[in-house]
């Protein structure tokens, strides 16, 4: 056991001379402490990468931010656009409703004059009613004048005679 015991005392010489030594091109670095160093690189390089990534999120946040903000914008423009195009429409349905009342007055204008003619339709029947009559007196004057003629034409022949 004694051997065993000088094996080991040996083999722990030889391996702290080991990590004392060179250890990954690393001089005088014990195995720990190069892990230790490994470690603090790993956490500066990834501390190094959230850095870089938290400015690259915070740039695209201000950059979406603004995009955002002018969509905002441009929506309110849009929106404004509607607005005027909506008081606008109110216009033209006032002036169709202004038009639709000139266009009432004006059926109403010819309800109006339809009436008229229907009233001179009816009095130029009277007319005519009343110049078919006249003609029938004038007619019936004609045949008493005819007569008249007749009989003055035969009082000349007797007076002639």
């Amino acid at each position: 056991m004694l051997d065993l015991q000088k094996k080991y005392d040996d083999l722990e010489v030889r391996v702290t001379a080991l990590e004392a030594a060179t250890v990954s091109g690393v001089p005088q670095l014990t195995v720990a402490d190069r892990i230790d160093t490994l470690h603090r690189r790993v956490d500066d390089v990834a501390e190094n990468l959230l850095d870089k990534i938290d400015r690259e999120v915070g740039a695209l946040r201000s950059e979406m931010r603004a995009g955002f903000a002018r969509i905002d914008q441009r929506f309110t423009q849009i929106d404004l656009k509607f607005t005027q195009i909506d008081e606008q429409f109110v216009n033209i349905d006032q002036r169709f409703a202004q038009i639709d009342q000139r266009f009432d007055k004006i059926d109403q204008k010819f309800a109006q004059i339809d009436q008229k003619f229907v009233e001179i339709d009816g009095r130029f029947a009277r007319v005519e009613e009343r110049l078919d009559r006249l003609e029938k007196r004038l007619d019936s004057h004609d045949d008493r004048f005819d007569r008249l003629e007749s009989i003055l034409g035969r009082i000349e022949s007797k007076l002639s005679n």
